[in-house]
């Protein structure tokens, strides 16, 4: 147990991840709620929108926040 080391994420991983999570919770929870083809289209527009919208996001490390 002595040599686990744990890597801490940068602030952009977090992000990605937690946007992620947060798309496919809603495409779940539409297809929970409307059906299997409901949840699909859910997931399909979110994804189409996300590339659209996310596609110039530079991927910098200087920790500036900006």
């Amino acid at each position: 147990m002595g040599l686990l080391r744990v890597k801490q994420w940068s602030r952009l991983a977090r992000a990605r991840l937690g946007y992620g999570a947060g798309c496919t919770a809603l495409a779940a929870g539409a297809a929970v709620t409307f059906g299997l083809g409901v949840g699909l289209m859910v997931g399909g527009a979110v994804t189409a929108a996300s590339f659209l919208l996310l596609v110039d996001v530079e991927d910098r490390e200087d920790g500036d926040g900006r």
